[in-house]
């Protein structure tokens, strides 16, 4: 919402038009910026990035209780907590993160 009233002049380069979301070119003239008609890009620019912050501050915090496990941990879990970490590392979705936490 920000990004759509306060600085679109920035972003609308980036966006690509769909069907629909643009004012028809030939109903404003050359000088006039292209008006967007919907803002659901933008929600859903706002809801990846609130996902990907979720599933950030999720990493951490099992970042730090995989740190505890292997400072208090025998030779056998320290191995599995490696492996927790290395596949923490590639998580890249919520599900991925699931599947570490559900190892520890």
């Amino acid at each position: 919402p920000f990004i759509a009233t306060y600085r679109k002049e920035y972003i609308k380069p980036l966006l690509r038009s769909r069907e629909g979301e643009f004012v028809d070119a030939r109903e404003q003239r050359k000088d006039e910026p292209r008006l967007i008609k919907s803002w659901d890009l933008l929600w859903a620019v706002i809801d990846w990035d609130r996902r990907y912050i979720s599933m950030s501050s999720r990493k951490e915090t099992i970042k730090k209780a995989l740190k505890v496990a292997e400072q208090t941990a025998d030779q056998d879990t320290i191995v599995l907590v490696g492996e927790c970490d290395e596949a923490l590392m590639q998580a890249e979705s919520m599900e991925a993160v699931d599947d570490v936490e559900a190892k520890l």
